[in-house]
């Protein structure tokens, strides 16, 4: 296993030019080993990763919103699973260790 890092993403435009002219903005992210030198370079669209950090404001990206650029790339049966999810873990989160029994009524 190589060890790299992400020294640079470039913003980049791509231009299609079959039977619809389209530009279409994805991204070019550097790869690099310790010493600088550079690895590989990969285009991505911006489905393929998630954005951590801004750059421009020296500041991470809340979990939130790094949650919903995810869910909103999801078919809509996945994203109600996360949404389920997501609601056993708050009510988990706020019932704390009290034994609270649920009895489903029908």
């Amino acid at each position: 296993m190589r060890i790299c890092r992400i020294s640079r993403i470039f913003k980049i435009k791509l231009f299609y030019f079959n039977e619809f002219y389209s530009v279409y903005l994805a991204y070019e992210v550097e790869l690099t080993n310790e010493e600088g030198e550079t690895l590989d370079i990969l285009p991505l669209n911006s489905e393929e990763f998630v954005v951590v950090w801004r750059a421009e404001t020296q500041e991470w990206v809340p979990v939130a919103e790094q949650t919903a650029s995810i869910l909103k790339r999801l078919p809509e049966n996945i994203a109600k699973e996360v949404l389920d999810f997501a609601c056993f873990l708050s009510l988990k989160h706020h019932l704390g260790n009290r034994q609270i029994h649920f009895q489903v009524s029908g």
